[in-house]
């Protein structure tokens, strides 16, 4: 018996769609419920003479739900890194009220003068040094003293600056910035990290994040090296 009208094409169509359809089950493309009803279609408009082969109809359900498994996953891990940030949130503001008084060391330049006394210039040098240079600048950005040092190690190191500028004159209470350049034997120019240390004198909260005060400066938690026992007078 002869068959006629039918599309011998529509077969090869049908895979060719599905296949395309797989690709298009994305964040940007078509949903779940979209991709079935479209298999669905596919499957009643298959030629009955050359229907889908039951391998490439398996295949294409495993993608599918290799698609849902993988998407479930992401909606997971982004419910997982919420609750983590949530938690680590928690733990900052609980602790953070104990911090109050002890010593800290951060990443920074800034002295809180007192107006009497020293100061305390904290850095580290990132290979051993012939010489280091600091310059000591007021609020406004006026540089009222430099200071130069000699021979220091790749470690943590401090110099007690006295309070003083260029002219021997005692400065006022105030902020202050320091800046640190060192040199090898051959003057070429070699990094200084420098850092805040103090007391901590307050705990501030900003718009959900925790901040610490010190040298009336506040300092996130991601620039925290060291927290400890005891005070540091800067």
């Amino acid at each position: 018996m002869e068959v006629t009208g039918l599309n011998t094409n529509n077969n090869s169509s049908s895979a060719s769609q599905v296949q395309d359809a797989s690709a298009l089950l994305s964040p940007t493309g078509m949903g779940r419920d979209d991709f079935l009803k479209l298999l669905i279609e596919q499957m009643k408009n298959q030629d009955p003479l050359n229907p889908m082969e039951n391998q490439d109809f398996a295949s294409q359900l495993a993608q599918f739900s290799s698609l849902e498994e993988l998407r479930t996953i992401n909606n997971n891990l982004d419910q997982g890194v919420q609750i983590d940030m949530l938690l680590a949130q928690a733990v900052n503001n609980t602790m953070s009220a104990n911090f109050v008084g002890k010593s800290l060391k951060a990443i920074g330049n800034t002295i809180e003068y007192s107006g009497e006394g020293q100061a305390t210039l904290a850095f580290r040098p990132e290979s051993d040094v012939d010489r280091i240079k600091f310059t000591i600048k007021n609020e406004a950005g006026t540089v009222v003293r430099t200071i130069e040092v000699e021979n220091y190690s790749a470690t943590d190191s401090t110099f007690q600056w006295d309070g003083k500028n260029s002219d021997g004159e005692q400065l006022a209470a105030g902020k202050y910035t320091f800046e640190a350049e060192g040199f090898d034997d051959k003057n070429n120019p070699i990094t200084v990290n420098t850092f805040v240390v103090g007391t901590i004198t307050g705990v501030r909260y900003e718009n959900g994040n925790t901040v610490l005060v010190c040298n009336g400066e506040e300092i996130s938690f991601s620039r925290i090296i060291e927290i400890s026992q005891g005070g540091t007078q800067s």
